[in-house]
């Protein structure tokens, strides 16, 4: 695309995932690979929904359903 859907800016972004069943995207931002990264979820256009703390370099997501 001639645009990004998520403009990295200064973040480092580092790991990405997809909810399959609400389309929402998760990216991480590593920051310094030292402390706490900060995860970002958008909806399937990308608009803003949260922002969370998480672990050490966080770039793997899971997400389960019951």
């Amino acid at each position: 695309p001639s645009n990004p859907f998520i403009p990295a800016g200064s973040r480092n972004l580092y790991g990405l995932g997809v909810d399959p069943m609400t389309g929402d995207v998760y990216v991480s931002d590593a920051l310094d690979y030292v402390q706490q990264s900060r995860v970002y979820r958008y909806d399937k256009n990308a608009n803003p929904i949260q922002a969370f703390t998480a672990g050490v370099i966080s770039g793997n997501f899971t997400f389960s359903y019951q």
